[in-house]
């Protein structure tokens, strides 16, 4: 179990995120992804060693996620997802987002993900140390909470 501060200082466990409830973020093979399940997709984008507390919703390389409308038809989704999966990169106002990205010690990441029927939000996140066994320990923000994206449910 990972721990969090609430609002009055005082520190409360929140359960083990598995995989299936809501993922936004897995690491594989030293890198982090996003969108691997279904309908779901999402953006990352390396900011290098900038320090979290320099990253708003004013962060240009952040502007575009805030602002981004996601599509709810599924040809759509699709095409979305090809963009992201099956070329070098997702461009938008110059910077170039991936679904996929090495999860380097010191960096700072934006994350923007899309969980269908689940949730919708964008984070900005510091891999701060890998321990031995491989696992990242990681310090994040919530920058954004969307409205929950729904697919039409008309087949198309």
């Amino acid at each position: 179990m990972e721990q969090n501060q609430d609002s009055n200082s005082t520190t409360r466990m929140l359960p083990p995120h598995y995989y299936g409830y809501g993922s936004d973020l897995s690491l594989e093979q030293e890198k982090f992804i996003v969108g691997f399940a279904g309908a779901d997709y999402g953006f990352l984008y390396d900011l290098g060693e900038t320090p979290l507390d320099r990253i708003s919703l004013e962060t240009p390389e952040v502007k575009f996620l805030v602002s981004y409308e996601p599509p709810f038809k599924m040809t759509e989704v699709r095409a979305e997802q090809a963009k992201l999966f099956n070329t070098p990169a997702y461009e938008a106002n110059g910077f170039a987002y991936k679904h996929s990205l090495p999860a380097l010690t010191g960096h700072t990441y934006i994350l923007r993900s899309l969980n269908f029927s689940k949730s919708d939000v964008l984070v900005a996140l510091r891999v701060y140390r890998q321990d031995a066994d491989g696992s990242l320990i990681v310090f994040w923000k919530k920058l954004k909470t969307f409205a929950i994206p729904e697919l039409a449910q008309k087949v198309d």
